[in-house]
């Protein structure tokens, strides 16, 4: 098995998102996505019904899309998911939300190593790197800062509200480049995870084992292939 920052990075990561609940999608699986957007529409519909009984999924996406072309950083459209007259996301019953992810989603001129989604929107993006790689925590900014200013990237600037990266490794106070590290969407300053001794995370509902089992199969498959 290659040692590389798939094996030891990426793949552990997106396992370990398996086990907090998000279900993996495999891009070529072919998921019907907005092309303008990567929101995975079916997705984005299934959750919105399912809060919004009465309300057109199809009428919220067309709205809430006009809210991705200011010039604002995602501020509009943050804005917009917390006082929208529709439900977009459940913030006070996280369980009512649909959790998924993908791995190497293709956006215009680059590609993120993994997407996390929320109710089909692509809220999160992860940028894995090989350990002990040397700068490669902070190339990997500058490159993130580098995208965010290109115009033809607005609407996934605008869209993601949360970066990630990760060599997977401690942290390090002589080495302030190592470690996982995360940034709202515009901003150049990394913040550092402050970890507890002991993590209070809720295990995902008993109904979800199966999926979750389904979910890490599919991983293992992708881990061999690459």
């Amino acid at each position: 098995m290659p040692h590389n920052e798939i094996t030891r990075v990426q793949v552990p990561a997106l396992m370990h998102l398996a086990k907090l609940g998000y279900d993996f999608i495999p891009t070529n699986s072919n998921p019907n996505l907005d092309t303008a957007t990567n929101i995975l529409t079916d997705s984005f519909t299934q959750a919105f019904e399912r809060l919004n009984p009465t309300k057109n999924a199809q009428d919220s996406l067309t709205e809430m899309k006009k809210h991705l072309n200011y010039n604002d950083l995602g501020k509009n459209f943050y804005e917009y998911l917390l006082k929208s007259e529709h439900q977009i996301i459940d913030f006070d019953n996280p369980s009512n939300n649909l959790y998924e992810m993908m791995a190497e989603l293709p956006y215009k001129s680059f590609r993120p190593d993994a997407t996390l989604f929320i109710n089909g929107l692509p809220l999160v993006n992860i940028e894995v790197k090989q350990p002990l790689a040397g700068q490669g925590i902070k190339e990997e900014r500058d490159r993130h800062i580098k995208r965010y200013k290109n115009p033809e990237n607005k609407v996934f600037y605008n869209l993601a509200q949360i970066w990630l990266f990760s060599d997977n490794l401690p942290y390090d106070e002589n080495n302030p480049d190592q470690g996982a590290f995360y940034s709202a969407s515009y901003s150049p300053i990394f913040q550092r995870f402050v970890e507890a001794n002991k993590l209070d995370i809720t295990p995902p509902p008993p109904e979800k084992t199966i999926k979750i089992i389904k979910t890490i199969d599919r991983l293992k498959k992708f881990k061999k292939v690459s």
